[in-house]
């Protein structure tokens, strides 16, 4: 599930939480816990049912306060995968974006603030995990090709350590 993509299409809707959720977006900033883990809970909801035993979060949680909210209301996190991009690629990565899509936070001055949202709020996120052992780092910076297969690396280990603790 990628967790920008189901904020956005809830912050599309005409609902007061989507309203709510599209300011804070559109400004660069962090949705609450609180306000995520409502958007999550109902696509987990809607998934889990037909017979899902895990799901992949792709860019969530985003901070502390997130972690702490899906692991309140939802339940444990077996591992993250963090991919480590020097702050020039990513501007680079997002204006090229910018040119071919239509979010609002692909621009200069929000993408700025999310680049200081990160540096304030996800290194302790970080640090978290990893002190757990369940945090691993691809190097982000890399061609395409090589990214895939060390992410391809992490996740066959990580699904291959779950399957020896029962979790298959």
């Amino acid at each position: 599930m990628t967790m920008g993509e189901l904020l956005r299409s809830e912050a599309q809707s005409s609902s007061s939480l989507g309203t709510t959720i599209k300011t804070i977006i559109d400004q660069g900033n962090i949705v609450p816990g609180s306000l995520a883990i409502q958007i999550l809970r109902k696509e987990l909801e809607r998934v889990i049912p037909q017979g899902l035993e895990g799901v992949l979060l792709d860019g969530f949680p985003r901070n502390l306060e997130q972690m702490e909210e899906y692991e309140k209301y939802i339940g444990q996190f077996d591992h993250a995968l963090y991919f480590d991009v020097k702050s020039e690629v990513l501007r680079e990565r997002l204006l090229q974006r910018s040119a071919t899509s239509d979010r609002v936070d692909d621009g200069r001055t929000v993408i700025e603030r999310r680049l200081k949202n990160f540096a304030d709020t996800g290194r302790p996120l970080l640090d978290y995990f990893s002190r757990k052992g369940k945090l691993s780092v691809v190097d982000g910076n890399l061609d395409i090709e090589s990214v895939y297969k060390e992410t391809r690396k992490v996740f066959e280990r990580v699904v291959r350590g779950a399957e020896l603790e029962g979790y298959s």
